[in-house]
């Protein structure tokens, strides 16, 4: 019942977030403030008539700065010599460590939240231009999930919530910068049991996270070694249909047994329980979990190197096979 304060600095270190908190005499909250600033550097360039950067005069500088130090959603300042000196050290290791190739990607993998969202994610993508239209949904989570079930040896099947995903991936040559920015946490890979029912239920879980609860639909599940059939228009409990599991040696598909435990590999954030994954919060919580310590960014990584090419997989093998929208429109396949 007591009062919480909570904030949040956006996203990449791109603001810096200050939170003034004060407290009674019994350490309730008593007040609480704040603001997140963009800092800058005390440097500007403007382009010239010749379209190239050249530092603005003096007088200019000086009207910039008068003008910027009035708004405290931005923060002036000037480089510590030192610190720069420290950091330009770590700097170059940095570039040279996202610079270095893991392969390439053969074809464009889209980004895509829910199937059918009206945002293209992956505009300006060529290849993509249709993503968000189609059934299959997100390529970009679809083959990370696939790196998570390659790096799991006792998994039957792999799952990725799509927001955990940020980029789409361009055709053409992959680094490890590309690997960060489609992963940028810090998650790491967990093996959880759990029946065929249990799974059916965190399927359930996920899409009703932002169609009966409002929340995020970043929780939008995809999976490897498992497909589905999904109607958004129904209700909760109704959604997903024919979900099948696919055998690992021999690649036939057979329909998912309810009373069967299986063996899921995802990442830590949904298996505790995050994004509306309620049912594998709980799975986690009675101790049928195993942390493999993975970085889910590394597999990803991995994986790319070890095939030395990604593409989009075969139609048969993504999550989402037949799609309806909440409007009740049976969505593309092409």
């Amino acid at each position: 019942g007591a009062p919480v304060c909570i904030g949040q600095a956006w996203e990449y270190s791109k603001v810096f977030g200050l939170m003034d908190v004060r407290f009674d005499d019994r350490g309730v909250v008593a007040s609480c403030g704040g603001q997140a600033s963009v800092v800058i550097g005390d440097t500007f360039k403007r382009k010239n008539a010749a379209g190239a950067w050249v530092a603005v005069d003096a007088a200019t500088r000086n009207t910039l700065t008068t003008r910027l130090a009035r708004d405290p959603r931005l923060q002036i300042v000037t480089p510590d010599p030192v610190a720069a000196g420290v950091l330009a050290g770590y700097t170059a290791q940095i570039a040279a460590q996202k610079a270095q190739v893991i392969g390439a990607a053969t074809e464009a993998l889209c980004l895509v939240r829910v199937p059918g969202e009206t945002t293209n994610r992956s505009g300006g993508i060529a290849g993509c231009e249709r993503a968000n239209t189609l059934a299959r949904g997100s390529d970009a989570a679809q083959v990370v999930a696939e790196a998570f079930l390659a790096a799991s040896k006792r998994a039957h099947f792999a799952l990725q919530n799509g927001g955990g995903v940020r980029t789409p991936v361009a055709a053409g040559t992959l680094t490890m910068n590309t690997a960060f920015t489609v992963l940028p946490f810090s998650n790491v890979l967990v093996e959880l049991e759990l029946t065929g029912a249990q799974l059916v239920t965190a399927l359930e879980d996920a899409v009703a996270n932002y169609r009966d609860f409002s929340q995020s639909d970043g929780s939008h599940p995809y999976a490897a070694g498992l497909r589905w059939d999904l109607d958004l228009s129904q209700s909760r409990g109704r959604r997903f249909s024919r979900v099948q599991v696919k055998d690992r040696a021999s690649g036939v598909w057979s329909a998912l047994d309810p009373t069967r435990t299986y063996v899921v590999v995802t990442n830590d954030f949904i298996a505790s329980g995050k994004d509306g994954y309620t049912t594998l919060g709980t799975v986690s919580a009675t101790g049928r979990s195993v942390n493999t310590y993975l970085l889910y960014t590394q597999t990803f990584a991995d994986h790319v190197t070890a095939r030395r090419t990604v593409s989009r997989p075969a139609a048969a093998d993504y999550a989402h096979q037949r799609v309806v929208s909440a409007e009740g429109v049976v969505l593309n396949t092409k």
